[in-house]
């Protein structure tokens, strides 16, 4: 019958007409009740004098211009030709298994009732995020890791550099305010709100200028009976990017959850134990943000440099090679700093 039908209307002169009866030659599915009522008549209804091909709706077919080819998959459907058409006068799609086979394109797996999809391959679960328990858990003054000797690249991509680095002990985590709050008590210092409150007593010491921070080693120094000071830059980076010259302590790859950065969404400093899985080469934490970290020196222009970024940067700013000039003299509550223990104080920078 869909011959006949072919056949009765390649000589008519309506265009749509003639359209469908090439679509049916190619093997394309076009609504029959439609093109049967055009057979018949010869000539298309007019609107304002353009012809138009009446909507499946408007004729009671359930699909219409449904471009399956024959041998071919139609776009957005799986690549199998579904088996299940009739070419009954109104070749109509079993909907139960065209649901099926786009279920099987989608990755569903829908079957018989009663059945399960299968259960996806498990992902691997990012790192867990910190919560704050109900006693700060406090580092000790001296928990510091060994950074090895040799020679690292250091600098921005297209200025890197290599530079040579001597054995010294790295704080592993920034001077928390529990440790700035006893420095400054025994010195006879107004210690900040921050440093002052319980609840914060593990988070990161703010609010400190770069003269405070060499005079915290200083105490430090007399306190564990060795030579403290900061690290320099070139130690800093070394420790956070190590001998692969890492984008971020951990890798290459950016992850939010390692870190307290602008994507974490924490909004304020957090305690230095919170990240272990961003943890550099070395061992160090808290090398990507949650707050910046004085380094020793000063450059030419006379002003400080910090690194690390702090908890209100993104991705690009807590990278291990970004430097940040800093007003010495300024105390700020994103600025903070680590300690170096120097087993040979006398020897090369």
């Amino acid at each position: 019958m869909a011959a006949e039908v072919v056949q009765s209307v390649t000589a008519t002169p309506d265009p749509p007409v003639r359209r469908a009866a090439r679509m049916a030659m190619w093997g394309v599915r076009v609504a029959c009740p439609v093109l049967r009522s055009r057979a018949r008549r010869g000539s298309s209804r007019t609107r304002g004098g353009r012809p138009s091909v009446p909507r499946a709706r408007r004729s009671g077919a359930r699909y219409s211009r449904l471009s399956i080819r024959r041998g071919a998959a139609p776009r957005g459907l799986p690549s199998a030709r579904p088996p299940h058409y009739d070419r009954a006068d109104r070749e109509v799609l079993d909907a139960g298994a065209e649901r099926e086979a786009v279920a099987g394109w989608l990755g569903l797996g829908l079957g018989p009732p009663g059945s399960r999809a299968p259960s996806p391959s498990p992902s691997p679960s990012p790192p867990p995020r910190h919560r704050a328990g109900p006693v700060p858990c406090v580092p000790a003054l001296d928990d510091c890791v060994p950074l090895p000797a040799g020679e690292y690249r250091v600098g921005e991509p297209g200025e890197e550099r290599a530079v040579a680095v001597r054995a010294v002990r790295l704080g592993r985590y920034p001077v928390v305010n529990a440790h700035w709050r006893a420095f400054a008590v025994a010195t006879g210092r107004a210690p900040a709100a921050a440093a002052d409150a319980d609840p914060l007593a593990d988070h990161p010491a703010t609010g400190v200028t770069l003269a405070d921070a060499e005079a915290f080693c200083a105490w430090a120094a007399e306190r564990l009976g060795c030579a403290v000071r900061l690290p320099t830059a070139d130690e800093w980076e070394a420790a956070a990017r190590g001998p692969e010259a890492r984008t971020w302590p951990w890798g290459d790859t950016f992850d939010a959850e390692r870190c307290n950065c602008a994507e974490a969404a924490w909004g304020w400093t957090v305690p230095v134990s919170a990240h272990p899985h961003g943890a550099s080469a070395a061992g160090a934490e808290q090398l990507a943000g949650n707050v910046w970290e004085w380094v020793a020196g000063l450059a030419e222009d006379g002003w400080g440099r910090v690194r690390g970024g702090c908890h209100l940067d993104t991705a690009w700013g807590v990278r291990a090679s970004r430097v940040l000039p800093a007003d010495p003299a300024r105390a700020t509550p994103t600025t903070g700093f680590r300690i170096v223990v120097d087993p040979d104080p006398g020897g090369p920078p």
